[in-house]
């Protein structure tokens, strides 16, 4: 039997173990939510770079969502037509970028996303109006 000298000695020093771990637990879920949050940013910069190049400038990314493809993981964005105003006025579009070489892997076609945002923009063209002139009073 051990004695409780040696007994409270072991179980503050287990207790101390205990409360190290969780604190560098809690360390690392802090910079890997950092580190993602700036990977999600950095993604979201190239979605957008890409957009800009291709796409007049009222298309943008949207909220992304993390896909797993096979072995890989892909963020996938909504590309939105906004209006000054107005906001995101819809979506028309998708744009696929693979997480690890930071890169556009796909897309809804040009052609189609622009077809879907006349559509879109036609749709709500009166809100959309009726916003930039509220603006435009401010």
């Amino acid at each position: 039997m051990v004695g409780e000298k040696t007994f409270r000695a072991t179980w503050e020093r287990l207790a101390a173990s205990v409360q190290e771990l969780a604190q560098r637990a809690k360390q690392r879920v802090i910079t890997a939510t950092r580190e993602a949050e700036s990977s999600s940013l950095s993604i979201l910069g190239v979605a957008n770079s890409f957009l800009l190049w291709n796409l007049p400038d009222s298309y943008g990314a949207g909220p992304l969502e993390r896909v797993r493809i096979v072995e890989n993981f892909v963020w996938v964005f909504p590309i939105v037509l906004t209006s000054p105003g107005y906001g995101i006025v819809g979506e028309v579009g998708y744009i696929a970028l693979d997480i690890e070489r930071a890169q556009v892997v796909g897309c809804t076609p040009v052609e189609t996303v622009q077809q879907r945002g006349r559509k879109c923009y036609e749709r709500h063209k009166e809100e959309i109006e009726a916003a930039f002139l509220q603006a435009r009073r401010v």
